[in-house]
């Protein structure tokens, strides 16, 4: 599912990654570990299509990033990446934030108002899900950005630190089950 090969990124001079290779199959949950600095969210932004690699290239379903625009829209259409401090828009609902990701994903409309409504309350999201996300802690931020990862049905998931970031033990469970769950 995901293929990259000889990958290189440098930040100005100094070298981050090194003609990193790594396959990760269809169904196959993988983590990233090591030390801070060590260019693991380097390393998802280039799968991610975020940043370029110097050399090398990456493969998401036999589809060649960065070889042509309607390859990567297709690779788009099938990755959701959520980095380790992601963006919420503070003037809008969880909900709302939620239900909008969905539909640039292109879930259907019925399936996605379900879905979200499950996430929120799997999430202990629920109660919050219609005030303004300004009024989120950090950990409701992130579950809410969790949420919307998970609301797309990506069949490529990339996030980074996700079991980070002010999540209750709960959520940490939740996570963990529907991670499990969308692996097998």
């Amino acid at each position: 599912m995901i293929d990259v090969v000889n990958v290189t990124h440098h930040y100005g001079v100094r070298p981050i990654l090194r003609a990193v290779n790594l396959a990760v199959k269809k169904g196959e949950v993988m983590a990233l570990m090591g030390p801070n600095g060590m260019g693991k969210s380097t390393l998802m932004g280039v799968i991610a299509g975020l940043l370029a690699p110097l050399k090398g290239h990456v493969e998401i379903d036999g589809l060649r990033r960065r070889s042509s625009p309607e390859n990567e829209l297709a690779i788009r259409r099938q990755v959701v990446y959520l980095p380790a401090e992601s963006w919420v828009p503070p003037t809008r609902t969880g909900r709302e934030w939620m239900l909008a990701v969905g539909k640039l994903y292109q879930v259907d409309d019925e399936r996605l108002m379900d879905h979200a409504d499950r996430l929120l309350e799997l999430f202990d999201l629920a109660k919050q899900a219609d005030s303004p996300i300004s009024n989120y802690s950090t950990g409701q931020k992130r579950k809410i950005g969790l949420c919307c990862a998970l609301v797309t049905e990506a069949p490529v998931m990339l996030l980074d630190e996700p079991f980070s970031g002010g999540l209750d033990p709960s959520a940490l469970l939740a996570l963990k089950r529907i991670l499990q769950h969308l692996a097998a």
